[in-house]
C-alpha cells in the first residue's frame, strides 16, 4: 500500500491508472482534503536499524514536488494499493 498528500498544484489522479498497473491488481483512491497537520508530526531517519535523527515537521509536505501545504489549504491524499490486499481503512481524516 502506499499513502501520499499532493498539493493543489501537483494534483490527485489526473489521468486513468497505467495499463500495466491495472492489469497488476491495483487500485487507487483520491480523496480531496483541507490540510490540517497531526499534533505530532515526525519523521525518523534510522541508520543500520538505528535511530540517527528525530525531526519534527512544521506542516504537512507534498510527497510529489516537497513543497510546505498550509494548514486549512485545500490537498488530496492519495492511496495505492493491489486488490489482494483488500481496501485500507481510512486514513485521510488523521490529517484534515
Amino acid at each position: 500500500m502506499n499513502r501520499r498528500i499532493h498539493c493543489q498544484t501537483c494534483g490527485g489522479y489526473k489521468r486513468p491508472m497505467h495499463p500495466e498497473d491495472a492489469a497488476m491488481g491495483f487500485q487507487r483512491r483520491c480523496v480531496p482534503i483541507r490540510v490540517k497537520k497531526p499534533a505530532v508530526h515526525d519523521v525518523t531517519t534510522l541508520i543500520d536499524g538505528k535511530v540517527a535523527n528525530v525531526d519534527s515537521l512544521p506542516s504537512i509536505m507534498c510527497d510529489l514536488c516537497g513543497e510546505a501545504i498550509p494548514d486549512g489549504t485545500p490537498a488530496f491524499a492519495l492511496t495505492m494499493w493491489r486488490e489482494h490486499e483488500g481496501t485500507p481503512g481510512p486514513w485521510e481524516q488523521e490529517y484534515q
